[in-house]
């Protein structure tokens, strides 16, 4: 089982050349393919709605959808990225924090799961299965939330699988959201396929 600190000392080392990483050609299409899709379903809410980004690392979605400072709040457990994300996005709320703790705060329009925050939930130990973590995750969410996207690895590249990624496949998925939703989509991105979008609605 990967601990949280682990995940934070893995990001922290790499924070100050994350955003270079992927500052490529390739990556900039996949975002847009991301923001587009993202956009079509919630665009008019991501105008207007407070939004919670879990695992917002340097603050990619502030960028992505325009949120303006006083209706998002970015935790991260690496305090590294969150960091860099306070240099670029003074305006903006950030806490350095796990996952249990971003679900706490209060409730939101809309959270904000993107770039495999998911796969690093464990994916087993041995007295629970994968699918406990994976349904606890996504449960606690849905609670923090009305409408939910997650952005998740069913394929991790090397990259990602050096910080700490598990894949979840779509099945997994499918089984989470559908517990948790009244309404969810999943579907693979088509210029990144490892890679799926999935959406949750109360």
């Amino acid at each position: 089982m990967v601990d949280t600190k682990d995940i934070a000392a893995g990001y922290d080392r790499v924070a100050y050349i994350y955003d270079e990483h992927f500052a490529t050609p390739q990556s900039q299409a996949q975002d847009r393919e991301v923001i587009d899709a993202v956009c079509a379903r919630f665009g008019a809410m991501l105008r207007t709605c407070d939004v919670l980004d879990v695992g917002c690392g340097t603050g990619w979605a502030i960028d992505a959808f325009d949120i303006a400072p006083a209706r998002y709040v970015g935790v991260d457990v690496s305090a590294g990225m969150v960091s860099r994300a306070r240099l670029k996005f003074g305006a903006h709320s950030f806490a350095v924090g796990s996952l249990e703790i971003a679900t706490l705060l209060a409730k939101r329009d809309l959270v904000l799961c993107m770039w495999g925050v998911l796969n690093h939930v464990p994916d087993e130990d041995e007295h629970e299965p994968e699918p406990y973590y994976l349904d606890n995750a996504v449960s606690q969410l849905a609670r923090a939330g009305r409408h939910v996207v997650a952005l998740v690895a069913c394929e991790p590249e090397s990259f990602l699988v050096s910080m700490g990624f598990e894949a979840h496949d779509e099945a997994c998925l499918g089984r989470a959201f559908n517990a948790c939703f009244a309404e969810y989509h999943i579907a693979r991105l088509r210029l990144a396929p490892r890679w799926a979008l999935c959406f949750g609605s109360h």
